[in-house]
């Protein structure tokens, strides 16, 4: 995510000035057909049942996404309510950036 967020600055700052607005969504763990494997896999979902907001105190929401969590944002950062906000990445995963870590059994 670290390329994708200097892209974004970079593009931000190459196309600014024709009054072109970069920004990026970064979505967390999200349930699609691609991902559907993964979330069936026993341990990721001994993780999840584990890791619910109720007993970690550091994660405001459960792990999985949806596709349709995505689209508040990308409609605002479309609108002209965010006619200022350029060169910026935007992370929808439920807090899980905030500081938790996927411990998964190798």
């Amino acid at each position: 995510k670290a390329a994708m967020s200097s892209m974004t600055r970079s593009m931000a700052m190459e196309w600014g000035p024709y009054g072109v607005r970069v920004n990026a969504v970064a979505p967390g763990f999200t349930l699609t057909d691609l991902t559907r494997p993964l979330w069936n896999d026993e341990n990721l979902d001994r993780w999840r049942r584990e890791n619910t907001p109720l007993r970690r105190p550091d994660m405001p929401h459960e792990g999985m996404g949806y596709p349709e969590d995505m689209v508040g944002v990308s409609i605002f950062l479309a609108a002209k309510a965010s006619s200022f906000i350029t060169g910026q990445v935007i992370y929808v995963d439920g807090g899980t950036t905030c500081g938790l870590f996927w411990p998964l059994a190798v």
